[in-house]
């Protein structure tokens, strides 16, 4: 990376804290990529520059690059007592099977290990979402700091609902996105609320601007109840989270809510036919 490919915020502060003169500044880089995640965030308190730097979309992409650890399994416990839980991480072999235990990465106290659930199989930028079923708390947590963050219980009751993680690269923010079909006697039987992680909206989850659009409330709907009888979580990609509906049903396909601009969307079936589907009724069907 040259001085001109900087972050503004650093390239306006380099010569202030005066670091260059004895080091060049791709030296400094160099360094730094090859960093643990926890000394990065510690080593963000030094300065505004170095937190400016080590905050930035290029040194992310350069550490992320840098590291190149090869991919774990996380994987959850009961401990002995029953009233938590504990999280592990296990290195894969050659052969593609665990080789150990694992490393104990973090125990959640309160919460038990047969009722706690993996919300995101896939990490959102290093992040994953637990859920517990027994006290319907979410957590959010990092495995390379080894912390986990309870979010406040929702207000709101529901029949079925679906939950993803995604992260708003405009605002540098964590968002935890839930659908919700509303009990019977609720005026609004679809609704989306979504909790920021660390904003200005303080710790609570508020309702989406807007709400669900009226002419999407059907198959927003149809979304929740397939990903909650299938066990189906959305899936984070470019921006947005996705949702599948029933593929042996014509026409849309995905519901996907962007992250950033907090907005729904279809995507219509792709031209082929499903399984089980009737052919006259697919659109793609000659």
């Amino acid at each position: 990376m040259m001085e001109d490919d900087m972050p503004t915020e650093v390239n306006k502060t380099m010569t202030k804290i005066g670091y260059g003169a004895s080091l060049p500044y791709e030296m400094i880089v160099e360094v730094l990529q090859w960093l643990p995640v926890k000394s990065v965030l510690r080593f963000q308190a030094v300065c505004r520059s170095w937190a400016a730097l080590l905050s930035s979309d290029e040194f992310r992409s350069l550490h992320t690059a840098a590291s190149r650890a090869p991919p774990k399994l996380l994987y959850i416990s009961p401990t002995t007592g029953l009233d938590s839980t504990a999280v592990y991480s296990c290195p894969f072999s050659s052969s593609g099977r665990p080789r150990d235990r694992g490393n104990l990465l973090f125990t959640i106290e309160g919460a038990r290990g047969n009722c706690l659930e993996v919300v995101t199989p896939a990490s959102c930028h290093g992040l994953i979402l637990l859920y517990d079923a027994v006290t319907t708390a979410y957590y959010i947590c990092n495995a390379a700091t080894r912390a986990a963050t309870r979010l406040p219980l929702s207000t709101n009751n529901a029949s079925r609902s679906t939950t993803g993680l995604g992260f708003d690269a405009r605002r540098k923010e964590y968002k935890v996105v839930r659908l919700i079909n509303g009990l019977c006697h609720h005026k609004v039987g679809v609704r989306c609320e979504v909790y920021t992680a660390g904003s200005r909206y303080g710790d609570c989850w508020r309702p989406v601007a807007g709400g669900v659009p009226a002419d999407l409330r059907l198959v927003v709907g149809a979304a929740v109840i397939n990903a909650s009888m299938s066990k189906l979580p959305p899936v984070f990609a470019n921006g947005s989270l996705h949702w599948l509906l029933d593929p042996t049903k014509p026409g849309v396909a995905v519901i996907s809510f962007s992250i950033t601009e907090e907005t729904f969307a279809c995507i219509p079936s792709p031209p082929f036919w499903v399984p089980g589907a009737c052919p006259a009724s697919n659109p793609w069907s000659m």
